[in-house]
């Protein structure tokens, strides 16, 4: 999947990503994904979890609840 950046606004994103994989840059580039039902059912952010984990490996926080989005809802940390 393509992704049409126009007006260069991930470039600064792009270039950590970059210089991560080529072992120029040794600390975690951090991604945060805001959103409500869509991220708890973890369809789109587990796939891309799971593609940069393949790609980069697996490290860092993970998945982190930034409040309680309904009151069933675990208080992971």
């Amino acid at each position: 999947m393509e992704i049409d950046d126009e007006y260069e606004a991930l470039s600064a994103f792009h270039h950590k990503v970059i210089d991560l994989v080529r072992g120029q840059h040794k600390e975690p580039v951090r991604i945060l994904m805001y959103g409500d039902s869509n991220l708890a059912a973890d369809r789109l952010s587990g796939g891309l979890r799971r593609t940069l984990q393949e790609a980069l490996g697996d490290s860092g926080h993970g998945f982190v609840v930034l409040g309680r989005a309904w009151p069933g809802t675990l208080p992971w940390t």
